[in-house]
């Protein structure tokens, strides 16, 4: 047995760091969260979310100036005149809008069913996935009154009777059937193309779909069209607004006779503070009383001043972030330039991957919309020398794309070859992939007949 005595370094996190960490990396909304959640936990803690709804006036002219330059159908805000001249702000409002679910409890009512029978179409409407399909779960009724004959198989006719067409169907083939069944095209040549030939139309085999039907090119392109106006999701148009997860934007990119600079946006403003009758009571005689307050004053102090080093840290990746973007946020986008995590991290003395946490799931907004700080780093293409990004060539072979011959399309190899031809050489997989990354179908998919 042998005694070995040995020296290394370790590198450990207290828990105020991890903290730290924690909260650098929250968006908006959830460091609200953290912070109802804490105050509720720590009772030194007075914590509100501040929202901005004064009237602008002429006091902050270089702001109004901004929100009047703005393009309304990109703003966070809805600003508009009042008689007196003066502008006001309020967040966009929305319309209600009913979900899948509401509104064909609504129509059920007037269908006058059983009880039974309508239990058994409430259940299956609430098997419905967001597309409008029914989901397998339905095999499996938890309702008494689906476990009696043929009531499930009368229950989902009920159901694909009911609006938006196709839906209560349980694939592809059976709600676009329904809704061909709609406009009256059974057994015509569109409903024989969606039973039987459906993988021959989706690969755009138009000319083979004619030999194999034995009818003319011109029947086919029109059943296609056709088929092409039917809704392949109809449970979409029914999405709550309600159900999406809001952006607030933290920072706004103000310009000013061709001079950009980076604000707080401070319209949705966690504010913390700790009691001042909490700070009284710890300087009471009581030794107990007074060291549990002086631990929970000290643990908000230390929250406080991570949300501080938060909004300093995402501001100042900002500023770096609109240095090196300077000729997007002049033109727009399709004028990013070449930008990484390590040249942000460089120029801030910071690690990448405190970068990293930073800019996650934060957003700011600019005269051209509302982007994630994550849009704007890309790489370069080619060499390091090299200005082109991987933003340039996507939107260069969309353009190639938008403006090809659509009876003969490019091919991918064609593709790259064009692009070789104006100085950028990329491989015919590279082009697949940021084809493919913008939905945009091969080239047998995109031709027209």
């Amino acid at each position: 047995m042998s005694l070995e005595l040995s020296i290394e370094q370790k590198q450990t996190l207290s828990a105020r760091m991890r903290l730290s960490t924690k909260i650098l990396q929250m968006n908006t909304l959830d460091l609200e969260q953290y912070l109802k959640e804490s105050a509720l936990e720590n009772p030194v803690i007075e914590f509100e979310v501040l929202i901005e709804t004064e009237p602008l006036d002429n006091t902050i002219p270089k702001e109004i100036e901004w929100v009047e330059t703005l393009d309304e159908s990109n703003s966070f805000y809805d600003a508009w005149r009042e008689d007196n001249g003066a502008i006001s702000e309020t967040l966009h409002r929305y319309g209600e809008s009913d979900s899948l679910t509401e509104a064909l409890l609504l129509q059920l009512s007037g269908f006058g069913l059983p009880q039974e029978l309508e239990c058994a179409v409430r259940y299956l409407i609430n098997c419905l996935d967001e597309n409008g399909y029914l989901m397998k779960t339905h095999d499996h009724p938890p309702c008494k009154y689906a476990e009696r004959g043929r009531i499930l198989e009368d229950a989902l006719e009920i159901l694909q009777r009911m609006d938006p067409p196709g839906v209560g169907a349980r694939d592809l083939q059976e709600c676009l059937l329904i809704q061909s069944k709609r406009l009256e095209l059974s057994n015509t040549l569109v409903d024989v193309i969606i039973r039987d030939n459906l993988d021959l139309l989706s690969q755009n085999k138009l000319v083979a779909l004619a030999k194999i039907l034995g009818v003319p090119l011109e029947d086919i392109k029109e059943a296609h069209s056709l088929i092409r106006s039917l809704n392949p999701k109809p449970g979409n148009g029914h999405t709550v607004r309600g159900d999406i997860p809001y952006i607030y934007p933290e920072l706004l990119i103000v310009g000013i006779e061709n001079e950009y600079q980076v604000i707080t946006n401070d319209y949705r403003r966690p504010k913390l503070e700790i009691s001042d009758h909490y700070r009284e009571l710890a300087k009471s005689e009581n030794k107990e009383t007074a060291a549990y307050l002086k631990d929970k004053i000290g643990q908000a102090e230390w929250l406080a001043s991570c949300i501080n080093r938060r909004r300093d840290t995402i501001l100042r990746c900002a500023k770096v972030i609109l240095s090196g973007q300077k000729k997007f946020f002049k033109y727009g986008p399709g004028n990013l330039a070449p930008l990484s995590l390590t040249d942000v991290a460089s120029a801030l003395g910071l690690h990448p991957s405190t970068v990293s946490r930073a800019i996650s799931g934060k957003y700011l907004q600019c005269r051209w919309g509302v982007f994630a700080l994550g849009d704007f780093f890309h790489r370069n293409i080619g060499d390091e020398k090299s200005d082109l990004t991987q933003e340039m060539v996507i939107g260069k072979i969309a353009d190639i794309i938008e403006k090809e011959d659509h009876s003969r399309p490019h091919s991918d190899e064609d593709i790259s070859h064009i692009l070789r031809e104006n100085g950028i050489s990329i491989a015919r997989r590279t082009v697949a992939k940021y084809r493919g990354g913008m939905n945009i179908p091969p080239a047998a998919r995109r031709k027209k007949f």
